[in-house]
């Protein structure tokens, strides 16, 4: 079974275009969509486990250029 994230990105102005193209070259996002309002994007996330999703993130989302923020929401499923 896969675990999926969202993740909420706040970036500088003007950063957003860039990003968006780095983030859809990764085959672990399923989306990155621009939004208007707190934040600029909204990436979903699949992977194997918790640890591959916090490995992503740390090590390629947080290394975008122009990031200020993003807050992670963890899916899971309630039966």
């Amino acid at each position: 079974m896969s675990t999926s994230a969202f993740v909420l990105v706040e970036m500088a102005p003007g950063k957003v275009r860039d990003a968006l193209r780095i983030l859809k070259g990764n085959p672990n996002v399923r989306a990155a969509t621009a939004v208007a309002g707190a934040y600029d994007i909204v990436v979903t996330l699949e992977a194997d486990n918790h640890n591959t999703i916090s490995k992503i993130i740390t090590d390629e989302v947080h290394e975008l250029e122009g990031l200020v923020k993003t807050t992670t929401l963890i899916a899971f499923e309630i039966e």
